[in-house]
């Protein structure tokens, strides 16, 4: 638990670039498995979820959270998607499962992040305002919580689709000169 606080202390305090060095002097005397990753966006524009979800690259995605401040790929849509059942738990736990971290009980479970399972068993996600890092399975911050749900690998576009559903419940805007939500499939 100790490097779990510690890295709640890193995630918080300083941008990825320090992050980085904090990271190899907390290795020296508390061993881990954490290591950035390439991050080819930038690191304001996307959420551990938006990230896990694959809508990193939606301009879709994007135009919505401009024009919708309330409106994200955040714990209430990840909430969301485990009640619609658009998410469905692994029944065998392999590389490309969405992994979600949760803190509370069963009954009063709240989502607090996401990642992707790697082909090593590690995960891959987005911590805070920082960028991608490669991490064990409870190798995150404390604050991210020690309940961990694995779900199958899902397809962004789909995934796109039930946030537009979500949206719309939402209230999203749709009054777009190029985009209306309503045009668009349904998942």
């Amino acid at each position: 638990m100790l490097l779990r606080k510690q890295l709640e202390s890193i995630s918080q305090a300083y941008p990825r670039h320090q992050q980085c060095a904090y990271l190899e002097r907390l290795a020296q005397y508390n061993k881990h498995n954490i290591r950035p990753v390439a991050d080819p966006w930038p690191e304001s524009n996307y959420t551990c979820l938006v990230y896990a979800l694959g809508l990193c690259n939606s301009r879709v995605y994007q135009q919505i959270v401009a024009r919708n401040e309330e409106v994200f790929a955040g714990p209430e849509f990840a909430q969301y998607l485990i009640s619609q059942s658009a998410i469905k738990r692994s029944k065998q736990v392999q590389a490309g499962d969405l992994v979600l971290y949760c803190s509370g009980s069963d009954e009063d479970k709240t989502v607090c992040h996401a990642g992707i399972l790697d082909e090593d068993g590690l995960v891959v996600s987005k911590w805070g305002l920082g960028g991608l890092w490669q991490h064990g399975l409870l190798e995150v911050p404390a604050s991210y919580g020690k309940n961990i749900n694995y779900f199958e690998a899902v397809d962004s576009e789909r995934m796109l689709n039930w946030f537009l559903k979500y949206a719309r419940s939402r209230g999203a805007d749709n009054a777009r000169p190029r985009f209306n939500i309503q045009s668009l499939k349904e998942a």
